[in-house]
Parts: structure tokens; C-alpha cells; sequence
């Protein structure tokens, strides 16, 4: 507890002295050393961010947080969950629009390049904070066994879709489409419940315009997590296995797709081109009786080839199973071909899963001898 403290009492020596990032960063980290604290370390992000939020929202600080990620001191990703929790409910125009600003600015640096957060020495440890931080068990609890630290690939999987899904209702209630009030992801439900919204917006015209610019950045940054190549594939995961949420996100996609303003002001974007047509519709599944009987008869193979695959644990390719279940299945037609299904779940599921190639063919392989195992006994 004590380095701790003195971590935020060199912080704020730092910031009434106006010292270098560089200059910070090194007496951090030489004080952190010396109390035999290890690098990145997740509490001094937890630290960290709560010194910012919301008694030293000033520039210096944002500096010394962003120098701190750039030369791990700190687990980015665990520090942009962390302030998407402070952060996004308190954007508005009233309060702290330049602290989204620069939310935004990190989360645009980071979370299109997840390669860096899988392939970390730390990643199931990282992974299970930010399952913490964000509550993941209490968000999707149909999805989590009662283990409360699952699959760093789940968390991935729902970390990735609830930081989208945050954004859209945050843009969603910036420009006062928002309808469920009940679901809301972090967010206060009644930012301004005692202002005089067009006398206050009057006299801080540059926060008005600021905070119009977030939302149109953050509605671009939605756009393009649904059309990048990585996470739009990620989100597809998202799409197949959790039909229920999958299906209010896409509501409210249409709800802004459809009544947005802001985004029929972009020239890069338009509401025809906002998501894509693959993403729209929950994936093609049988009925639900069925359905729980190939997700039975699937663990129960996952089971029986643990003795297999133990290096490479089947239940991380249990999505394969799935997807060879509905091709096999003639009741209903896929939208997409077999292959390109494949193609894609298989490329999403080597990178949330973090392994080699080498056991994402033996996952594939595992799966396809499974279905013969579970064709040949019906």
C-alpha cells in the first residue's frame, strides 16, 4: 500500500512541476522496481486512472497515462476498459466531453490491433481483470459457467462486443434515440437531471461542438469495428453465441442507422453502408430443442477427445462443431457458403484463442472427427 502511495504523491510532484512523461515514467518505474513490483503492473492502472478521474482531468496527466502504455508500465487494454468505465458516462457536454476525446484516441490506437493483447506473457491474468473490471459474468451470466475465471478467448469475444456495443448507446442517447433505458452498458440514464440543458450548452458552445464531434467519432469507430477484417470476424463469435444480446445490438444498429443525424452528415459513411448485411441476423440455427441437443452431444465429444487434444483444448474450437452441425443440417440454407464460413470462424478462433496455426488445424480436424463420432452413433 505504501509504494502506492507513493507512486501518487511522486505523480503529483510530477504534474505541479509540469516533469516529462519520459521523465515521470523513468521514477515510476525505478520506485516500482525497487519495491519489487513487476511491469505492467494492473494496479497502477487501477491507480492511475482513478488519480485522472476526476480530481486530475488535466493534460499532463492524460500524458503521463498514455506514456505509461506506450512503454508498458501498465496493461493498455486493461486502462481502456478502465476508463470506459468513468470515462463514457460522464462524456457529455456538462461534464468531461475532452476526457472521450482522448478515450477515443487510445481506444482507436489500440483495439485494432489485438494481436499485441493476445500474444502477451500475461494474457489469461489480463484477460481475467478486464472480465472483472467490465463485469462480464453479471452482463452475459447465460454465457458463464459458474467458474468465475473463464476462457481468456470468451473474454475476448465479450470484452470486444461490449465495448462496441457501449459506444452505440452512447451515440445512441447523445442524440436521444436511446429506447431501453434498463439495459444500459455503463452509462447514466439521466446525464442532466437537474440543468437547464439549452442555457448550460449556450454558454460552453465549445463543449457542445466537442462533444457532437465524439459522437460522430464514435459512430465511425462503430462502423469500423463491423468492417474490419479482424473484428468484425470477432464480433461474428459474438453473432453466433449469443443470440439474445446479438439481437438487441442489432436493433439498436438500425435504430441508429436508421434516425441518426450525425451520421448522415459523414461523407466517409452513410446508413446503407454503416453495418454489414452478414451482421444484420443472428446466424442460421435449428430449433432451439435441437440445438440443445448438438451443443450436449458436442461437449460430451469434447469430453471423450480431451485424451486427444490435452495440449490443445477442444472446448476452444467448440464454435467448428456448431458450424459443421448446421452445414450438415438440410432444414435451412446458409446465407454464406460452408467454406467462407469456415474460413472466417476458424481465422477469428486462432487469433482469440492465441494459438499456433499448427492447433487450430488439429482443432478443425478434432471437430470434423467428432461429427463423425456423433453421425455414426444416430
Amino acid at each position: 500500500m505504501v509504494v502506492w502511495e507513493r507512486v501518487i504523491e511522486l505523480t503529483k510532484r510530477a504534474q505541479e512541476k509540469k516533469t516529462e512523461p519520459v521523465v515521470w515514467s523513468i521514477e515510476v518505474t525505478s520506485l516500482l522496481n525497487t519495491a519489487a513490483v513487476s511491469l505492467p503492473s494492473a494496479e497502477l492502472a487501477n491507480r492511475l486512472v482513478s488519480h485522472i478521474c476526476w480530481e486530475n482531468h488535466v493534460p499532463i496527466t492524460w500524458k503521463y497515462l498514455e506514456k505509461a502504455m506506450e512503454v508498458r508500465m501498465v496493461p493498455p487494454f486493461l486502462v481502456v476498459v478502465l476508463l470506459s468505465t468513468k470515462v463514457v458516462p460522464n462524456r457529455h457536454a456538462l461534464l468531461h466531453p475532452a476526457a472521450y476525446s482522448l478515450y477515443l484516441h487510445l481506444l482507436n490506437k489500440l483495439v485494432f490491433s489485438l494481436s499485441s493483447l493476445v500474444n502477451s506473457p500475461n494474457y489469461p491474468s489480463l484477460m481475467n481483470s478486464i472480465h472483472h473490471v467490465l463485469r462480464l459474468n453479471q452482463l452475459y451470466d447465460d454465457y458463464h459457467h459458474p467458474h468465475p475465471n473463464p476462457h481468456p478467448g470468451v473474454v475476448l469475444v465479450q470484452f470486444l462486443f461490449t465495448l462496441v456495443w457501449q459506444l452505440l448507446q452512447a451515440s445512441l442517447q447523445d442524440e436521444g434515440l436511446l429506447q431501453h433505458k434498463s439495459s444500459l452498458l455503463f452509462l447514466d440514464p439521466d446525464p442532466y437531471p437537474d440543468h437547464d440543458l439549452t442555457m448550460e450548452l449556450d454558454t460552453h458552445p465549445h463543449k457542445h461542438a466537442l462533444h457532437a464531434k465524439n459522437t460522430s467519432t464514435a459512430i465511425q469507430f462503430i462502423a469500423r469495428f463491423l468492417h474490419d477484417k479482424l473484428t468484425s470476424r470477432i464480433l461474428s463469435l459474438a453473432q453466433r453465441n449469443m443470440p439474445t444480446h446479438w439481437g438487441a445490438f442489432v436493433d439498436e444498429l438500425e435504430q441508429l442507422a436508421g434516425n441518426s443525424m450525425i451520421l448522415r452528415t459523414l461523407k466517409n459513411l452513410s446508413p446503407e453502408s454503416f453495418f454489414p448485411l452478414n451482421l444484420k441476423s443472428n446466424w442460421p440455427l435449428s430449433s432451439e430443442p435441437k440445438k440443445k441437443m448438438k451443443l450436449s452431444s458436442v461437449l460430451a465429444g469434447s469430453a471423450s477427445a480431451s485424451g486427444v487434444q490435452s495440449h490443445n483444448d477442444s472446448s476452444l474450437w467448440l464454435p467448428i462443431d456448431l458450424i459443421l452441425e448446421d452445414a450438415m443440417d438440410g432444414h435451412h440454407v446458409m446465407a454464406a457458403s460452408a467454406v467462407e464460413l469456415f474460413t472466417g470462424l476458424v481465422k477469428a478462433l486462432q487469433a482469440v484463442n492465441g494459438t499456433a496455426w499448427h492447433n487450430a488445424f488439429l482443432g478443425l480436424w478434432i471437430a470434423a472427427l467428432r461429427l463423425v463420432q456423433r453421425v455414426r452413433k444416430n
